[in-house]
């Protein structure tokens, strides 16, 4: 039985993808079915070129904000993506770049497919308007991996952010109704004393500073429903750039 086969014809160029299952005494019909359609879901899910993003802060205190939990996601997502990395010639790079900064830098750092590095700066200050934000108007796929991995391929963000004009960013939600971040940041509310901050499942990024957050015990995971963004004490954004920044949360 052909299981996540291909049949390749190379004399027409024409190839033939075939998926199916075992059934057992226990199967159950409709899930047997959805199984092949997700073995199938290879041939639907295309995506233009894309390269592996960081993006993190330097200033004259700390020097590159976070830089070995940086460093560590771009790596596991290159193995992910079967991307070539050279690390130290990126640890290179931003050594020599950080020479000339006399001033806090937003730096942006692109891997790309061949094993490309580009290195980014510009001038940061944190904004003095809190950005205003809305809930999406509709939910992101939690299976969608670019979710999971921090990259140039952003038309899920851009489309959550285009349905909403007029406002700065927006608070994603998955299809079971669980809060999982914006399009820039994580998220956090404050709920009985507590500072929460989704679980990786629900469909996020591994953001840096949450990570470090996480291990400091300053925070806790907990799915966050939308009813709780509504009944929530505070409502706050953090990345390793802006570190945790209020918003005006219009709902």
């Amino acid at each position: 039985m052909a299981i996540r086969t291909v049949l390749l014809d190379r004399k027409t160029n024409i190839a033939e993808y075939g998926v199916g299952g075992g059934i057992v005494w226990d199967s159950v019909d409709h899930t047997e079915f959805d199984e092949c359609y997700t073995k199938a879901k290879v041939l639907t899910h295309i995506h233009p070129p894309f390269d592996l993003l960081e993006t993190m802060l330097w200033n004259p205190t700390d020097g590159y904000f976070l830089l070995d939990r940086h460093l560590q996601r771009l790596a596991n997502s290159a193995a992910y993506f079967a991307y070539p990395f050279d690390i130290g010639a990126l640890q290179n790079q931003l050594l020599k770049l950080s020479g000339r900064f006399e001033s806090a830098q937003k730096i942006r750092v692109l891997l790309s497919q061949n094993g490309h590095i580009t290195v980014e700066n510009a001038n940061f200050a944190q904004p003095v308007t809190p950005p205003r934000i809305c809930l999406a108007k509709t939910p992101v796929d939690s299976t969608d991996l670019f979710l999971y991995h921090k990259t140039t391929n952003r038309s899920t963000y851009q489309q959550k952010l285009g349905e909403c004009p007029g406002f700065d960013d927006v608070v994603l939600y998955n299809e079971k109704g669980e809060v999982t971040e914006s399009t820039i940041a994580n998220v956090l509310i404050e709920k009985n004393n507590e500072l929460l901050t989704p679980p990786l499942s629900c469909g996020l990024l591994v953001g840096t500073y949450r990570e470090f957050l996480l291990e400091q015990k300053k925070i806790k995971e907990s799915p966050i429903t939308i009813n709780d963004t509504y009944n929530s004490n505070g409502f706050f954004l953090i990345n390793s750039v802006r570190k945790m920044y209020p918003v005006t949360l219009i709902l």
